[in-house]
Formats: C-alpha cells, sequence, structure tokens
C-alpha cells in the first residue's frame, strides 16, 4: 500500500507541471490567434484613426482593468523599491518603444508582411540571451529559430506587398519600424521574466502598461484638443476596444504567465504564428490571396515551433 501510494504521488508531481506546461502551450495559441487578428483590427481601425493616437486610445481604456487585475491578484505582493525601479526601467524602453513602432511601422505594410515580421521577436530573444547569458540557449533552440526565419522569409518573398496604398518607400520604412518593436519587445519579455517570479504577473503587466501611458501622454497631448472623436465610427470603436482589452490587455497577461512557467526561449518561438493566422485572417477580412509557397512557409514556421519546445531527455 505504501509504495503504491508513493507511485501516486510521484505520478501527480509528474502530471502536475506537464498540465500547467500544456495549458501554458494552449494558452499561447490563443494569444498568437487574438495577435493575429490584432494586426487586421489595427489595418481596419486606421483607415479612421491615425495610428499614434490610436496606440494612445487603446493604452487608456486599457489602463484602468490592468491596474484592478493587478491589486486583485491573490498573488499580490508590494514591490520593493529597488524592484520597482528596474521593472519601470525595462517598460519604459520595452513596452514603450513596442507600443509607439509597432502601430506605426503596421500602417505602413500590408496586414500579412506586418503579421509575417512579428516572427523576428525569437531571433532578438535568442540574441540577447547569447550576449547577456541569462538562460541556456541549446542547438535546438538555434535550429527552430533559424527555421522561421526560413519560414519568414518564403512567405515573405511570396507575399505581395502591393495593393494597399503603400510606396516602396513605406514599405521599407514600416519593415523597419516593425522589426525595431520586436527588438523592444523581446527586452520586455527577456528581462521582466525575472520579476515574475517574485511579483504576480497582473503586477508586472499593470506597470508596463502605466509606463506606456505616461510615455505616450507626451505624444498625445497636441493631438488630442484637434481630434474628432464624434467623427469616429462605431466599427473603427470596436477595433480600438478589441486591440486594448484582448490584443493588449487579456493577451500580455497570458504572454507574460507562459513566460513564468515555459521560459523566454521556448514562449518567444509562438511570435511566429501570428504570421499564419493573419495570412489565414487577411484572406477572409481584407480579401487577399494565399499562394502554394506561403503554406510552404507557414509548415516550415511550424516545424521551428515544434523543434524549440522539444525537450532534451536526460536520465
Amino acid at each position: 500500500m505504501r509504495d503504491e501510494a508513493r507511485a501516486a504521488r510521484a505520478a501527480r508531481a509528474v502530471t502536475g507541471p506537464d498540465r500547467r506546461q500544456l495549458l501554458a502551450h494552449l494558452t499561447l495559441l490563443l494569444v498568437s490567434f487574438s495577435w493575429g487578428l490584432n494586426n487586421i483590427m489595427l489595418k481596419v481601425g486606421f483607415r479612421e484613426i491615425d495610428p499614434i493616437m490610436f496606440g494612445g486610445l487603446r493604452l487608456l481604456i486599457v489602463t484602468p482593468a490592468a491596474v484592478l487585475a493587478a491589486r486583485l491578484s491573490p498573488r499580490y505582493v508590494p514591490f520593493v523599491r529597488k524592484d520597482l525601479l528596474a521593472i519601470i526601467g525595462i517598460a519604459f524602453v520595452g513596452f514603450s518603444g513596442f507600443q509607439v513602432l509597432f502601430p506605426l511601422g503596421i500602417d505602413r505594410v500590408s496586414a500579412p508582411v506586418g503579421g509575417i515580421l512579428m516572427g523576428t521577436m525569437p531571433v532578438w530573444v535568442v540574441l540577447i540571451h547569447l550576449f547577456a547569458k541569462m538562460e541556456q540557449v541549446c542547438w535546438k533552440s538555434i535550429v527552430g529559430v533559424m527555421l522561421t526565419i526560413i519560414g519568414i522569409a518564403v512567405i515573405t518573398l511570396t507575399s505581395a506587398a502591393g495593393g494597399s496604398g503603400q510606396t516602396g518607400e513605406d514599405t521599407v520604412v514600416g519593415v523597419v519600424l516593425v522589426i525595431g518593436a520586436e527588438l523592444f519587445f523581446a527586452v520586455n519579455t527577456v528581462f521582466l521574466r525575472p520579476f515574475m517570479r517574485k511579483y504576480s504577473v497582473p503586477q508586472v503587466t499593470a506597470v508596463a502598461i502605466v509606463i506606456a501611458l505616461v510615455f505616450y501622454a507626451a505624444i498625445l497631448a497636441p493631438r488630442v484638443s484637434s481630434f474628432d472623436f464624434g467623427a469616429v465610427s462605431l466599427k473603427a470603436w470596436g477595433t480600438v476596444f478589441y486591440s486594448a482589452l484582448v490584443g493588449l490587455f487579456l493577451a500580455n497577461l497570458a504572454w507574460n504567465q507562459s513566460v513564468q512557467h515555459l521560459g523566454s526561449t521556448r514562449v518567444a518561438v509562438y511570435a511566429n504564428l501570428p504570421s499564419v493566422f493573419v495570412l489565414l485572417l487577411g484572406a477572409l477580412f481584407l480579401g487577399e490571396a494565399l499562394h502554394g509557397a506561403q503554406y510552404v512557409g507557414a509548415a516550415v514556421i511550424a516545424a521551428g515551433i515544434i523543434l524549440v519546445q522539444v525537450k532534451k531527455r536526460r536520465q
């Protein structure tokens, strides 16, 4: 009987973490889908609201919800001053930088290209880890990331960037802005992880959102007085609220929670999946056609994701 009890306890000890990791992976799939759909929402919203104002409005909408979620979190722990200052510094650079550059970049490229460029984030994460030596990066992670880069290249080369009103110069600027935004998001993902072990995920996320709003306030101040809020349609407001509450708030909470369980390298590779979802959703909502080579690129990206998730088995 004792042996059976020990075996049962051992089984629970093994299956518990495994179930949490499985739930984290399923959550990341939903996050990837929500971010893919968010790209479509941004393109629709930008028809009536300029990117900077759009980004400021969604931060203004989401901040009260983020602060409330942080305060009601069962794992709420008062911040140590030193830690809070560090989180503010990381959020000011990483999260705020992403919030400013990403809408500007998405506005200058087609929806599929914008979604595809989101896949560059894992490359930045691996490079940060290699230089900072914060987390061990095995050869499988490197090969997996390289596969995703190949997949991104295949999709990018076969995606039609025309038909969306962007000039060649606008597209180049947009590509640089989106890649820069993903660098900032990689900084946010990597360097905030240690604090999520000490404080609740809603706490850390709320600080990042508040800092981004403060950063945005200086940019938005001269625009607010001249902005015609009454001219914005319900459809455009719907895209703002979706982007704020789902794309920004819930998705980032889930993303940060998954980083806590899986590590930033294994989580970061999921940033490639929105590329696939954007292609599919772009075909449904924007009428953009898919090509055979794009499916090949999506398959290569999926192979990279699977490879990065394969654990190194030990005796």
